[in-house]
């Protein structure tokens, strides 16, 4: 549209003929560098007295481009792709001398090359340059900021530049030095050619800061390609092109967008109202920078709220300066004269006038660094007012750092934070016990470490915290382990529960888990008897323990799974405390919609959980609680039908819609038909993983009788959760309410397993009648679907192959 408004007549032979205007009626645009050139005096002239009713032009302030929609891409051009005007441009002594003013690299020179081809692919880069130069020519005295996208075009634009009296922001691209038919294949050509455009830059900056003095405020260059970095002359011209702008107003964000331009003045930069503070691609150690007065960058920044800073081995410690100025308002507040006074400075500290700085959210990442001191340092300097702590710190093995990293200790009381992330890799991280209790609004904890394996007695529990505004718990290693379960007698407000251990594998399809040995998990609880409760308790576990019960160790507080959690619609528990679950937890987490219970160990075998009745059931009050079921469990061995005892009732979870059970789960027909008609009615998704071939067996006896499936108006009730799409399972996969269906993964030996239990496949003779079969394939495995008469199916997809 905004072409349309420019008369034919005005337009450059390049664009004219893109509009298959004759050439023969069409003014040409020189390249001559000087005074404008009469076809551009007739642009600007014809343009400025349009006859349009309504001239957006009038209203424009911007013309940019970004980087990648500009730029010369080597295409398979063919002729008949262009009009004849184009195909007669190309031809003509214009574009030859256009060439001859910009020639392309000599590799093209090479035989084999499609001559035609790179022609017209430099027009296309004429192109570009004649569509700005007609946009922006007519309007240069209102534009505030432009793109100049080639080094031919700043010549142009050159010339002009005492018409862009507004101009405040210009961006150069420079693309036809970074595009591959420009390359030179000489490096040292290509260095002086690209170091001579970058002077030129300069000169462009410099000549309008001479004329519009402190108009043109910003500058973007060597940002359309990291093929600059390759060039040393890069910092040079950057520097010397900041030193020329004026220092930046009041910024509000310091970042490496602005951080050269602030190093050009650090003194004269007024960097008191910086809020955002963002490190992530700064120069090393930019935060130890001092300025003249003795400040520190940061210290500088005093309305800073928000804090990303990447923590570099050798650093003085970017927040001694902050813990310094605590100390000096607390001395002063305590004796009436601080450190600073003592020693008779000549002025007066920001702190002391203004206060401490307000810092409300950091995020510190680090790579091989024990960055202890840093995080203790602004625990210490920020406690009243830090809301959002996160340390991430990643290693490249070998690490240089010990296997244990400490941490709170001696931290003072944090009353407003509210989110805290501690991520450590290739080490174990110890929190200080009475880390949580000092974070009393907590609604977000995330803490996770490389815990592999551990000794029972090693582990020193932490301090009950009292947690009352708490959502999402995630611990992952050795702060998992030394967790205190009474805290969450606390949160109430708790929607997400997830305690683990990191993986021994780097595939997470085939997590291993560790897990010690059952009965010296039992004694370091207290826990008299557990192995009633596991096939895996044996006599010689059992002596391999007494062998160190000489050791002396702190019994960790028992795990009572009574809480009331009425928010809670997530729980994942794996290795230890998934094997020591007790499925009256449920009572008390009437909204759970997932389920996860993790026991798969890196001792494949040690460790199998045996499922019955009993596990299902709780008692309404805890009156006689023990006695009750301690009599019962002693009257039934194998027999699971029994019949309750005084009191009990079945656990019943209608809100439940994902079961992960993965690992040895010992469970027989009579107990699995509980889980999925009473305990979990509602269910739409459930994965299994390792499973005894004994339990997957009754859950295929389960499925093939349709004792599994739901009855009567039960379907009604599996309209997917709140928290999901209304057209999606749990498992992401297409759900339709008319037709709804059971999701069952299995991960086992599928083709065996299932020949074992007489199923047939497809192309096998007498396939099973009592399925249909779905597909099968070697690597995703084979899905059935179990039709009822109330139109509920189950949908079973077992994953083939020996990968568990």
């Amino acid at each position: 549209m905004l072409l349309d408004s420019i008369p034919p007549v005005s337009l450059p032979t390049g664009l004219s003929a893109a509009f298959a205007v004759s050439t023969t009626a069409t003014a040409t645009t020189s390249i001559t560098i000087g005074t404008m050139t009469a076809s551009e005096e007739t642009l600007v002239r014809l343009s400025s007295t349009s006859s349009s009713p309504l001239d957006y032009r009038t209203h424009i302030r911007h013309i940019n481009l970004e980087p990648g929609f500009v730029g010369v891409t080597f295409p398979l051009l063919h002729e008949r792709i262009f009009h004849d005007s184009i195909l007669g441009y190309i031809a003509s002594k214009d574009f030859d001398d256009f060439y001859q003013a910009q020639p392309l690299s000599t590799i093209y020179g090479k035989p084999g090359l499609n001559e035609s081809s790179v022609l017209y692919c430099y027009y296309t880069y004429i192109l570009q340059h004649e569509v700005m130069w007609s946009l922006a020519l007519p309007i240069l005295e209102q534009l505030q900021s432009f793109t100049i996208q080639h080094t031919y075009s700043l010549k142009h634009f050159m010339r002009m530049i005492d018409r862009f009296r507004s101009l405040e922001e210009v961006r150069f691209l420079f693309m036809d030095f970074l595009e591959y038919i420009f390359l030179d294949p000489d490096w040292d050509t290509m260095t002086s050619r690209g170091e001579a455009a970058a002077w030129e830059m300069v000169g462009f900056v410099r000549e309008h800061a001479r004329l519009f003095r402190g108009c043109l405020k910003t500058v973007h260059c060597f940002s359309a390609s990291h093929r600059w970095n390759d060039y040393g002359f890069v910092e040079d011209v950057k520097q010397e092109i900041y030193r020329i702008l004026p220092p930046l107003s009041t910024p509000t964000h310091l970042g490496k967008g602005n951080w050269a331009q602030i190093m050009a003045h650090p003194d004269s930069t007024d960097l008191g109202h910086v809020w955002m503070v963002d490190g992530e691609g700064m120069p090393m150690m930019w935060y130890d920078v001092v300025c003249s007065d003795g400040q520190p960058i940061l210290q500088r920044c005093r309305a800073m709220r928000v804090l990303k800073l990447e923590f570099f081995l050798g650093s003085k410690g970017p927040f001694q300066w902050a813990v310094q100025e605590k100390r000096d308002l607390e001395e002063l507040a305590a004796t009436g004269r601080s450190h600073q006074s003592r020693h008779e400075t000549t002025f007066q500290s920001a702190h002391m006038a203004q206060g401490l700085l307000q810092l409300e959210d950091i995020t510190i990442t680090a790579f091989d660094h024990d960055l202890t001191g840093a995080i203790d340092d602004v625990v210490f300097a920020f406690s009243r007012t830090l809301k959002r702590l996160v340390i991430d710190r990643s290693e490249r093995p070998p690490s240089m750092l010990p296997k244990v990293l400490q941490l709170g200790q001696g931290w003072v009381s944090l009353p407003v934070l509210t989110h805290l992330t501690l991520k450590i890799d290739m080490s174990r991280l110890v929190i200080d016990p009475d880390l949580l209790a000092q974070c009393r609004n907590l609604t977000d904890v995330l803490i996770s470490d490389w815990t592999l394996q551990y000794r029972c007695q090693d582990i020193i529990p932490c301090s009950p915290a009292h947690l009352v505004s708490l959502q999402s718990l995630k611990l992952s290693g050795w702060s998992a382990l030394t967790f205190n379960p009474a805290t969450l007698s606390s949160t109430t407000q708790l929607t997400v529960l997830e305690l683990a251990l990191q993986q021994t594998d780097l595939d997470p399809s085939a997590y291993r888990g560790f897990v010690p040995p059952i009965m010296e998990i039992c004694r370091s609880y207290g826990i008299q008897d557990c192995v009633s409760s596991s096939s895996s308790g044996t006599r010689e576990q059992a002596e391999e323990i007494d062998k160190g019960a000489t050791v002396q160790r702190m019994l960790r507080p028992q795990w009572t799974w009574d809480w009331h959690l009425p928010h809670l619609t997530r729980l994942v528990l794996e290795t230890e405390l998934a094997f020591l679950f007790e499925f009256k937890m449920l009572v008390g987490c009437p909204a759970l919609e997932f389920l996860r219970l993790e026991i798969r160990s890196t001792v494949r075998g040690s460790h199998t959980r045996t499922l019955t009745e009993l596990d299902v059931l709780f008692l309404p009050t805890a009156t006689h609680a023990n006695d009750d079921l301690s009599s019962f469990s002693s009257s039934t061995t194998t027999d699971t039908s029994t019949i309750l005892p005084p009191s009990c009732e079945r656990i019943c979870l209608p809100s439940l819609r994902s079961l992960d059970l993965f690992g040895a789960w010992a469970i027989d027909e009579h107990v699995l038909q509980q889980l999925f008609q009473v305990t979990f009615p509602n269910l739409a998704s459930i994965s299994l993983q390792e499973w005894h071939f004994k339990t997957f067996r009754c859950l295929f006896n389960l499925i093939k009788s349709g004792s599994i499936l739901p009855k009567g108006d039960r379907k009604r009730r599996l309209a997917p959760p709140a928290t999901t799409h209304h057209n999606r399972n749990n498992n992401n996969e297409d759900y339709d309410e008319e037709n709804p269906e059971l999701m069952i993964s299995l991960s086992t030996p599928s083709r065996a397993a299932l020949s074992r239990l007489g199923w047939k496949f497809i192309g096998d003779p007498n396939c099973s009648a009592k399925a249909e079969v779905i597909q099968y394939h070697k690597d995703i495995g084979v899905s059935f679907v179990f039709g009822s008469s109330n139109g509920f199916n189950v949908r079973v997809t077992v994953d083939d192959g020996d990968r568990g």
